[in-house]
């Protein structure tokens, strides 16, 4: 499952989520936050990044 947000449209939930630059991506396991990436990203960085974390 994947998702996105439009931070221009609702501003007010990446403060919640402790956003603090774009594009941040978070990677969640059970609903609870397991890693973080910031910044932009190759296709090839996501997977190492998503294969580093089990995913």
């Amino acid at each position: 499952m994947d998702a996105w947000h439009d931070i221009d449209r609702y501003p007010d939930t990446h403060p919640r989520c402790n956003v603090t630059a774009i594009p941040t991506l978070h990677l969640f396991k059970g609903g609870q936050l397991t890693a973080t990436r910031i910044g932009p990203a190759s296709k090839s960085d996501i997977a190492d990044f998503l294969s580093r974390n089990g995913v």
